[in-house]
């Protein structure tokens, strides 16, 4: 299976270099091809040390067009608009692929087995009186969007471990894109998905990444011991080689 992995990114070079030889490690029955996306607030020296570390390490790519990672003006973060660009700048490269996948620049598996299916991601609707759905409604853009899909709920979910099947994401990237939905990465793709495809909703698969303010030894031990569905990867690993949860991940057959 031909899998994308998006990863945007913003420090550490060789973090990113050891991110993609651990996806590889853990995923060595498919086929995979990563497209790294540099925040555009980071300094042209990280990009070229990042263009260094990573000229021999085969598919993997820089994406030229560079985005803030938190919108300066709707104060969020804006990972939606990185990964539909990691996307399309990917299908000029590698053509078609099975399986577009997003990561963080702090995740990492540590288990062996992950298979995909049609699509991952976390599903819940949030409240209608949660503070976050109110906010999720003034945003005109994403009310907009839900408006032509005749979407009823907003959808929420953690970005990093969902996947899609290629031409699942091109259908949902559309109306994000036609909106300019870019900043509500918790909520706009699964809000588009399951708006164009509700029967879907009984069929999702979960994400594949748990995810802890502060990944620790016994986070990595449930997910080996499976009592975590579903899961093969944890957020939130220090971005720094010498740190010691990042060493015992490298050190996981």
């Amino acid at each position: 299976m031909k899998i994308l992995v998006s990863i945007p990114v913003h420090e550490s070079p060789d973090c990113v270099k050891n991110q993609i030889e651990n996806a590889r490690k853990f995923m060595p029955d498919h086929q995979c091809y990563f497209m790294v996306h540099v925040s555009g607030d980071s300094h042209n020296s990280f990009i070229e040390e990042l263009r260094t570390v990573l000229s021999n390490v085969e598919n993997a790519y820089i994406n030229p067009e560079r985005f803030k990672t938190f919108h300066p003006i709707d104060k969020v973060t804006n990972l939606t608009s990185i990964h539909i660009s990691n996307y399309h700048e990917s299908k000029k490269i590698f053509g078609k692929f099975d399986i577009i996948t997003m990561q963080n620049s702090n995740d990492m598996m540590v288990k062996h087995g992950l298979t995909f299916g049609i699509c991952g991601t976390l599903k819940y609707i949030s409240p209608v009186g949660e503070f976050r759905y109110n906010g999720y409604m003034k945003d005109n853009k994403l009310s907009g969007m839900m408006k032509e899909l005749g979407a009823k709920h907003v959808y929420f979910g953690w970005t990093e471990g969902s996947y899609y099947q290629q031409e699942l994401f091109e259908e949902i990237s559309i109306p994000i894109s036609k909106h300019g939905v870019y900043d509500r990465d918790e909520g706009s793709f699964q809000t588009a998905l399951f708006a164009i495809h509700p029967e879907l909703l009984d069929q999702v698969k979960p994400s594949y990444t748990l995810i802890s303010p502060k990944i620790e030894r016994h986070h990595i031990q449930e997910v080996l011991d499976g009592k975590h569905d579903g899961v093969y990867a944890v957020k939130r690993v220090v971005r720094d080689m010498n740190d010691p949860i990042r060493k015992y991940i490298n050190q996981l057959c």
